[in-house]
C-alpha cells in the first residue's frame, strides 16, 4: 500500500469529504460553538429594533461588550435618544445599511446598530423611565414573589424596555395594594396598644389568631381577646387581660 493509499484509508469513514481539512471540520454546522453563536445571533436579531422605523420614535441603547468594541462614541447602557431623519441623495432616511441615526439624551448625534436598539416609551424622558424603573425595583423587593414584577424589572435592567401603559397600570395597582398593606399593619400596630376597637371584617385582623368562638390571640404577643359582632355589624375587639395578667374590666 502506497502512503498516499494509507492515509486515504485513515481518512475514510472520519469525514464525509476524504482527506477534509481540520478547519473545514471545525466548521462544520455541527459545531457546538458555532450552534450557540447561531443561536445568539437569532436572539439578537429578534430583540433587535424593527426596521424601517419612523422619525421621532424614542429608543434606548441596549449594546453588550461587542457594542462599545463596535462604535468609537456610545451612549452610556440604558440611556435613551430620539430617532431623526438624515437627507441623502434618496431623500430623508432613519436608517442606513441597518445603523439607525439617532439624537441621544445626552446631546450626541450616533448611528446605532439596531440589533442594539430597543423601542421606549414613546414620548418618555429618560428621567420618567427612571423614574418607573426605581418604582418597578422597590416594589419588586417588598414583594419578591410576584412574577410579573421581577420579569417586567428584568426586562427593564437588561434589555433597556420601557414598559407600556397597560404594564405601568398593573405596577400602580400593586404599589397601590403594597401601601394599603402598609397602613393595614400600621394600625393594626397602634390597635395593639388600646384595650379595644371595631373592625368590619375579622379578615382584617392578621395579626390575630381565632382560639375559639369569641376569642382570640395575638400572634406577637400572645395575649387573650374577645370580639363580639355589635348592632352595626362590625366587630368589637376587646383584650381580656392587661400586661400583668389581670382581668381588664369592660
Amino acid at each position: 500500500m502506497s502512503t498516499d493509499d494509507f492515509w486515504t484509508t485513515v481518512a475514510t469513514g472520519h469525514t464525509t469529504t476524504v482527506l477534509a481539512g481540520g478547519l473545514d471540520e471545525h466548521l462544520a454546522p455541527t459545531n457546538p460553538a458555532l450552534t450557540v453563536r447561531h443561536l445568539t445571533d437569532k436572539l439578537r436579531t429578534q430583540n433587535a429594533l424593527p426596521l424601517p422605523v419612523k422619525s421621532g420614535t424614542r429608543v434606548s441603547f441596549a449594546g453588550g461588550l461587542g457594542a462599545h468594541l463596535t462604535y468609537d462614541s456610545v451612549p452610556a447602557d440604558g440611556s435613551f435618544g430620539e430617532v431623526v431623519t438624515v437627507k441623502s441623495a434618496h431623500g430623508n432616511i432613519t436608517e442606513h445599511d441597518g445603523k439607525v441615526f439617532v439624537q441621544w439624551d445626552d446631546g450626541k448625534f450616533r448611528a446605532i446598530h439596531a440589533q442594539h436598539l430597543r423601542r421606549a416609551g414613546k414620548g418618555k424622558k429618560a428621567s420618567d423611565l427612571k423614574a418607573d424603573f426605581e418604582k418597578v425595583k422597590a416594589l419588586a423587593e417588598k414583594k419578591p414573589d410576584n412574577e410579573f414584577l421581577m420579569s417586567l424589572l428584568k426586562q427593564m435592567a437588561d434589555e433597556g424596555f420601557a414598559p407600556t401603559d397597560k404594564q405601568m397600570a398593573v405596577v400602580k395597582k400593586i404599589e397601590g395594594e403594597v401601601k394599603e398593606m402598609a397602613t393595614m399593619q400600621k394600625e393594626l400596630k397602634t390597635l395593639e396598644k388600646k384595650s379595644s376597637f371595631r373592625v368590619a371584617n375579622l379578615g382584617d385582623l392578621t395579626d390575630f389568631l381565632k382560639k375559639a368562638e369569641g376569642k382570640l390571640i395575638h400572634t406577637s404577643t400572645n395575649d387573650l381577646w374577645s370580639y363580639a359582632k355589635d348592632a352595626d355589624g362590625n366587630f368589637l375587639v376587646s383584650r381580656l387581660f392587661d400586661d400583668a395578667g389581670e382581668p381588664l374590666k369592660g
